[in-house]
């Protein structure tokens, strides 16, 4: 997770700009103001693209669920998806990532669409690709659709990814102070979270909302042809304030927590808390420092509360995503509490957001993993968290993950983690057997019965440049072979018969495998080497020369 500095900007008595919105509902070239509810004007007509009509009434999308299984075009559907994000690359390149994710068997790109980037420094925002070829959002959507592939569109307004500001821009914490919570005591925030009910920042998001959901309506999956097939709102939400265990409290969520309390307890609140019946100011001065007499009572009935604050915020985005067309696929809530190589702490994502998702009609949620390694430690945590998942769920929700660390876990680029290669597949390969028996999920999921043949192909084109599952085949032999890690000697690999072509260690460094161990190594294992044995906390390769 990245963290920023929150910044504040005095806007003194200067009239308020004006923000132009390329891409989305209404005439084109249209302003709206820049502050508060209501300021919100109509958008620009974004175009369908070539051949893609825009939606019709009543031409539902065919993406629904029943029986814990997704269902596409009323068949059970294996949705194996992997993160492209378009956003960060030429868009020259764009299509060369879709190849690699081609090779490696993938049949559905996710994407953030962070609002961030398509916000320019004078407000606008460009969907379209007006101020620049990498922010239209449509023609990469539609480039993915050419390609054959199925999209999951994560539009925020939070994404996280290592974004400054987490996705949000910075000018809305700017233009509206009022949204940027203080934690116990009045001390500042040390995450850039904000009050997600906050009336200006709900304006903002509908403003958000109103341009990038039309593009994502006007391709949304219909019978016989890809399309986007779900759409996930926000991101790992409540995860900023439980990460810095500090409550996001401004004036807004007093008030809606004060009256909270009253409606809950009534006249029996004086019992609970010493502050009751008092003034506002004193009440909200209580809550924001409380006494070790009341504190315990104070923490559960406000995380009881946040629980439904959470609920009222998803409902808010779906109701705006709705209005901007995105209709009749399944709508996504992402489950955070794993880190750390354990997921001890995923109940309590799941208590955090169950009240968004757990029986409710469109919805589903999905976990969120980052186990790194697998150990004897954690590989129990891969069961709990399924059981934990469906014990919340409705009879049809079926379990799915939205995020599944399949890469070397050093997302800094600083070495402050590395994952061994052979853990991604082991990972996959226990994910996916226990999910119940649906056939279903959302991204970056293998099945065990897959051909080996169709798992071992291009070794370094995945998406994350990362390698492949640890049983997998040769493709001119189609024998199993076992893939290792530095560290591990020709010995332990008893099942080898030999290694998939592209597996020579060069010195050159230009093989596949040896690129991927050079990501996670930090330098190339050269040619004749047997053993290489991994030094913890280290970019080096130990290298034993052939007896």
């Amino acid at each position: 997770m990245t963290r920023q500095t929150r910044q504040t900007r005095q806007t003194g008595n200067a009239a308020p700009r004006r923000r132009t919105v390329l891409g989305g509902l209404g005439a084109a070239g249209a302003t709206v103001a820049a502050g508060g509810l209501g300021a919100a004007g109509p958008a620009a007509a974004a175009s369908p693209g070539p051949g893609r009509a825009a939606p019709r009434p009543g031409d539902a999308a065919s993406v629904t669920y029943r029986d814990k299984q997704l269902l596409i075009d009323g068949e059970p559907a294996v949705v194996l998806a992997g993160e492209i994000h378009y956003f960060r690359l030429k868009r020259a390149d764009w299509q060369s990532r879709l190849d690699r994710a081609k090779e490696a068997g993938l049949n559905t790109i996710a994407t953030y669409i962070p609002w961030m980037w398509h916000e320019t420094p004078d407000g606008t925002i460009d969907v379209t690709g007006g101020t620049r070829p990498e922010r239209d959002l449509g023609a990469f959507l539609d480039l993915c659709l050419e390609n054959g592939f199925h999209v999951i569109a994560r539009p925020g307004p939070f994404t996280m990814a290592e974004l400054k500001g987490e996705g949000v821009p910075e000018r809305v914490r700017a233009d509206h102070p009022e949204i940027v919570p203080t934690g116990w005591d009045g001390a500042e925030a040390s995450t850039p979270t904000v009050d997600y009910l906050a009336p200006a920042f709900l304006g903002e998001v509908r403003r958000w909302y109103a341009a990038v959901m039309p593009v994502i309506a006007r391709r949304l999956h219909r019978e016989g042809r890809p399309g986007v097939i779900a759409c996930q709102l926000d991101n790992e939400i409540g995860m900023l304030a439980w990460v810095s265990n500090s409550p996001d409290l401004t004036g807004h969520l007093l008030e809606d927590f004060n009256g909270w309390l009253d409606r809950t307890y009534g006249d029996g609140l004086a019992a609970r808390y010493p502050f009751a019946g008092r003034p506002a100011a004193e009440r909200n001065a209580a809550i924001r420092s409380p006494e070790d007499g009341y504190a315990p009572a104070l923490m559960h009935d406000l995380g009881t509360f946040m629980r439904g604050r959470f609920a009222r915020y998803v409902t808010e985005l779906r109701t705006y995503a709705e209005a901007g067309g995105v209709r009749g696929v399944p709508f996504l809530v992402n489950i955070h509490g794993t880190g750390g190589g354990s997921a001890e702490n995923f109940p309590i994502g799941i208590s955090q957001l169950m009240e968004t998702y757990s029986g409710r009609s469109g919805m589903l949620s999905g976990s969120d993993f980052y186990l790194g390694d697998l150990t004897l430690r954690n590989v129990t945590d891969l069961y709990l968290v399924n059981a934990f998942m469906d014990a919340v769920h409705d009879d049809d929700q079926p379990l799915t993950s939205l995020e599944f660390d399949a890469g070397h876990a050093d997302y800094g680029d600083d070495l402050s983690d590395q994952t061994d290669g052979e853990a991604v597949g082991l990972k996959w390969r226990w994910r996916s057997c226990r999910t119940t028996t649906s056939p279903s999920t959302t991204r970056r999921r293998a099945t065990p019965s897959r051909p080996c043949s169709t798992m071992c192909r291009a070794p370094a084109a995945s998406v994350h440049a990362t390698p492949w599952p640890a049983r997998c085949c040769s493709a001119a032999s189609a024998t199993a072979v076992s893939t290792s890690r530095p560290g591990t000697s020709i010995r332990r690999r008893s099942r080898c018969s030999r290694w998939p072509p592209g597996s020579t260690w060069a010195p050159s460094c230009r093989s596949a495998w040896c690129a991927i161990w050079r990501r996670a190594a930090g330098c190339c294992c050269p040619a004749g080497c047997r053993a290489r044995t991994w030094r913890a906390g280290r970019a080096r390769c130990c290298v034993t020369p052939w007896a």
